[in-house]
């Protein structure tokens, strides 16, 4: 395979062509169209329109439902464009209805964020319009649902998520109603709903409640987990592969990975989409769509619209608009429905693949029969031509796939060590704002494992098949060998159901390819060679393509993944098995090199800098706050009013509670912070004694207020008539049964956890059929996560709870996120007084404990 002379001019080449392949995805990732700033033709989405709508969007603020800027300012903008883009419409052919809908429900999300979650709304506004043919003004005609969300969370303008997406809508609107050639089959629903970031409550409300509801056949859920950069199609189906199909044929600028669906819906990803809403309520199909580059402005006052490109509102309003008026031209929408999946990725954002998943499987089947009768043909004629029996050629590549498998195992077990001192020494997430150190933290030390692995492998080859074997049959086989493991790798994703089996069925092509030709050319000579790394370039590409997608999605989200967990160690066992993967099939060349030393010490040196500069110069901070690429820590300060009961009475004091949301989250801030050394750390015992820890829930589960740090601080100001507060209001008792009727006034948003003591337990509740939950209070005693959101009105919540015995617990939160009591003067000099690389999520709440 490598020219026995320059073998180390053969390995520059290689890992050049290992360079170029990596540099070149990021280019494919970065690339952008150019941007629409005209509206001339009519029927051209223009980027520079939306942008000016998400400009005037995000000038009302922070949006939080139930906030003036969303449930008055942003519902009346909305309404407004809407009007008046129809107003202005040209056509004749296409006209607008516009709905605001109000609405009211319950439901329950099954596992959510792990543990389940009820969720009771009112008030929530929805604003609706809907694209028909004027001709069919009375027609009742299936329609494609168009949805994004306009309210954001309370620290932030929402830009990207999801404010972006609406601005998106606005325009396609224009560019639709102005159209003289969009034939419309089909009519076309855009929701822009008010309540999203609030766990999906107005989706709910929409497609459970309004009448246009049961003729939608399809969906198109727009959203974001970053800001800027390309938006990644994560989601699709179930089933309904027509759908698919229609971006495939349609979107001008592909970007789409069976890989991020199989990822997001195996939970790995903290997050879920209105997608569920209308797949699990609606019974509909549908592709979810997210921007997810820059995931670290998520959630935080640095999404704001400056941070968004032209170039990426240009390439989300073109797919979208030849999606949407793909699905609206198509007859017999829905019509052609079934459970099938696919396999489906972008070819660097140029061109879509997509094949039934049974082709992949066959596709699969027939990559590994192909690397298994390579091995066969070579071993025989090797066999024959060193005089030996095949097996001796078998024993070497079982041989080598042994070495991969020991590479494998020591290089995860010593990025797990390194990670976890790392971790230990303080020195976690180095690699959180310059990611590229987990290269030379995880991946250098991997390549130096490689190296030596690779040298014993040839020192043991000899002695285990008592042969002085040629370099051309120690490449060859080694070949071979990395050849089986990614067969392997297919074979068990296959036989498992994931159709991400397909990045290896695809890489092995490329060497097989090289085989066949190889017989021609030779197999020594630099024509051989020179087309061994041409090839390899496709699938390097491919798979560095795809490593940086996965890099870009889970770096930022270590970010606010909770405290528990060294990520580090996970990084670093990725970036292990990542390098390795990477250089599958470098792995050839590089056992031909006969002296490593050089190697080897290169690798030596740039880990050692690495570490001293991290540990001693102190270069691996993780946080920053630079204004173009901000890498903040994210952390949760509530303002408390608590009352907890006593045997005296209910009593009531003051606190601060600090929530973190990465692993790092204490240790640098007390250096700023010094109040935070006389904090009172949340202890595992006090969240066993009092159900939520007797403080506020910062995340959606009682374990995550463990290590969260409560400070003793005056009490928040809260009028008496907008205090929390939870009557009983009737106590019906039967056959064993206590039926309880709660009433629950308080902010737009307020949170119940429920539980019961020993010998008690809730057998059933008006919120919903279902009663479940994943959270447990103490072992073997439930606990259940209420949300109870309002937009407009100032109404009470009411619901019924069944209890089997006596000793019902409530831990009731209301969380005031905006208007004037969201932060007090003294309460906004503490959190002034942090570091600028901090975003906080910082509000008033008044908790309350009752024992009911």
């Amino acid at each position: 395979m490598v020219p026995s002379s320059c073998r180390f001019l053969s390995f520059s080449l290689s890992i050049s062509i290992v360079i170029i392949s990596w540099f070149s995805a990021k280019y494919f990732h970065n690339r952008l169209p150019t941007p629409v700033t005209k509206i001339k033709p009519q029927d051209k989405f223009v980027a520079a329109a939306a942008k000016k709508h998400l400009e005037q969007l995000t000038n009302f603020g922070a949006r939080p439902a139930g906030s003036y800027q969303n449930e008055v300012q942003a519902v009346s903008f909305l309404v407004s464009r809407l009007e008046s883009i129809d107003r202005q419409a040209n056509s004749s052919r296409i006209g607008m209805e516009i709905d605001v809908q109000t609405v009211d429900g319950s439901f329950y999300l099954d596992k959510f964020a792990g543990v389940g979650l009820a969720q009771q709304y009112s008030g929530l506004q929805n604003v609706v319009a809907r694209l028909a043919p004027k001709s069919d003004k009375f027609v009742k005609r299936p329609a494609v649902l168009i949805n994004c969300h306009f309210d954001s969370v309370p620290q932030g303008p929402g830009a990207s998520d999801d404010g972006v997406s609406c601005a998106v809508m606005l325009e396609i609107i224009r560019v639709i109603i102005n159209s003289k050639r969009i034939i419309l089959n089909n009519d076309l629903i855009f929701l822009f709903n008010g309540a999203e970031e609030y766990i999906l409550p107005a989706s709910h409300g929409f497609i459970t409640k309004h009448h246009w509801a049961p003729d939608i056949k399809a969906f198109l859920n727009l959203e974001a987990a970053g800001s800027g950069g390309r938006e990644l199609l994560f989601q699709s189906g179930p089933g309904n592969t027509w759908l698919l199909d229609a971006y495939i044929r349609s979107a001008p600028h592909p970007f789409a990975s069976v890989i991020g669906q199989e990822i997001f819906q195996a939970g790995i990803i903290p997050s879920d989409t209105d997608f569920r809403i209308f797949r699990d309520f609606g019974q509909i199909p549908g592709l979810d769509i997210a921007f997810v580059k820059e995931g670290f402005v998520y959630h935080t006052e640095y999404d704001t619209s400056n941070r968004i490109p032209l170039g990426s509102i240009q390439r989300a309003g073109d797919n979208v608009l030849a999606v949407a008026v793909r699905l609206a031209r198509k007859k017999d929408l829905g019509g052609d429905s079934n459970n099938s999946s696919a396999v489906f990725y972008d070819l660097f954002g140029y061109k879509m693949i997509s094949y039934p998943s049974w082709a992949g499987v066959v596709l699969n089947l027939a990559a590994i029969a192909v690397t298994c009768w390579m091995l066969h043909d070579d071993a025989r004629i090797f066999s024959k031509k060193l005089d030996v029996e095949m097996q001796v050629c078998l024993q070497a590549v079982l041989l080598f796939m042994l070495t991969e498998c020991l590479t494998v195992v020591i290089s995860v077990a010593c990025c797990s060590v390194l990670g976890l001192t790392l971790g230990m020494l303080g020195y976690s997430m180095a690699w959180y704002s310059s990611p590229y150190i987990l290269f030379f933290l995880y991946s250098i030390p991997t390549i130096f494992i490689i190296l030596f692995m690779l040298q014993q492998a040839k020192l043991y080859l000899g002695r285990w098949t008592k042969l002085q074997p040629s370099q051309l049959f120690i490449e060859r086989f080694y070949l071979h060998a990395m050849s089986l493991v990614f067969a392997t790798a297919c074979l068990l994703l296959t036989i498992t159901g994931f159709n991400s089996a397909f990045i290896f069925s695809t890489s092995l092509l490329f060497p097989a390819a090289w085989w066949v030709a190889a017989k021609y050319l030779g197999s020594n000579t630099w024509k051989s060679f020179f087309l061994y790394n041409l090839l390899q370039t496709v699938p390097l590409t491919m798979m560095s393509y795809m490593m940086q997608l996965v890099l870009m999605i889970f770096i930022p989200i270590m970010g606010r993944r909770g405290t528990s967990g060294n990520p580090d160690i996970i990084l670093g066992v990725a970036s292990a098995i990542l390098t390795i993967i990477l250089l599958q099939f470098v792995f050839p060349i590089l056992i031909s090199i006969r002296k490593q030393f050089f190697l080897k010490t290169v690798c030596a040196i740039s880990f050692s800098l690495t570490l001293i500069l991290i540990v001693i110069f102190g270069k691996g901070f993780p946080y920053n706050s630079d204004p173009i690429h901000p890498t903040p820590q994210r952390l949760s300060a509530y303002h408390t009013l608590r009352t907890l009961p006593t045997e005296q009475g209910p009593v009531t004091d003051g606190g601060i509670l600090i929530g973190g949301w990465d692993y790092h989250w204490y240790t640098r801030l007390v250096e700023h912070m010094p109040e935070y050394s006389a904090g009172q750390e949340i202890e595992q015992a006090t969240c066993e004694a009092m159900l939520g820890c007797g403080v506020p829930l910062h995340g959606r589960t009682i374990q995550g207020n463990a290590g969260a740090v409560w400070l003793n601080s005056s009490l928040p100001r809260i009028g008496r008539a907008r205090q929390t507060r939870l009557e009983v209001v009737s106590r019906v008792q039967a056959g064993g049964l206590t039926n309880l009727t709660l009433e629950v006034t308080g902010p737009s948003r307020i949170v119940l956890v429920l539980s019961t003591l020993p010998g008690a337990r809730i057998v059933g509740w008006s919120l919903s059929n279902t009663l479940a939950t994943g959270m447990e209070w103490r072992v073997g005693v439930p606990a259940y996560y209420v949300q109870l959101v309002r937009g407009l009105g100032h109404g009470v919540h009411r619901l019924s709870v069944v209890v089997e015995g006596e000793g019902l617990v409530a831990a009731v939160t209301g969380h005031y996120n905006h208007g004037q009591e969201m932060v007090g003067p003294g309460f906004r000099q503490f959190l002034d007084r942090h570091p600028p690389w901090v975003s906080l999520a910082a509000w008033t709440v008044d908790y309350r404990y009752y024992n009911l």
